[in-house]
């Protein structure tokens, strides 16, 4: 068996609690990013009219609901609202 202090067990088990806690953090804000990307893989912006819209075909080019021209998809949906 181990010999240690109540101190230093006090210490050891609030240490792995707090590892637990950044772990979890972690892996929620990686999925979380993850599923965002995915997400933004379907937003689309009309260049004409301004319209945002979500489409979930593979087309490259997709047809603007409100004025019809047609859009190519942004990679980088954040990219898109800074312009």
């Amino acid at each position: 068996m181990i010999q240690t202090t109540f101190p230093e067990f006090l210490a050891a088990i609030v240490t792995l609690f707090l590892a637990g806690v950044f772990a979890l953090w972690v892996l929620s804000e990686m999925v979380r990013r993850n599923s965002s990307k995915h997400a933004a893989r379907h937003r689309v912006s009309c260049g004409l009219c301004g319209t945002h819209f979500e489409d979930t075909s593979t087309a490259e080019l997709v047809e603007c609901p409100r004025c019809g021209r047609l859009n190519e998809r942004v990679s980088d949906w954040h990219d898109l609202m800074e312009r």
